[in-house]
């Protein structure tokens, strides 16, 4: 579960991240080392740039139909 209450705003990374996921049809790639906030990250930038939003995980064998 991402961590809420401990998370750490990145004021070099706030401004791109924002813009990217305001912009339509974007998709990004976060990488870094095993516990540095990857998931933590999006999960809390999206709660504050949109109320609503819809997180979908990507898996083998997974289609739209």
């Amino acid at each position: 579960m991402p961590a809420t209450l401990t998370f750490v705003e990145r004021e070099s990374v706030n401004a791109k991240l924002v813009d990217a996921l305001m912009t339509p049809g974007k998709q990004l790639v976060i990488f870094g080392h095993s516990g540095s906030g990857k998931s933590t990250l999006p999960h809390n930038k999206l709660n504050q740039t949109y109320e609503d939003h819809v997180t979908t995980r990507c898996m083998s064998g997974m289609s739209f139909d």
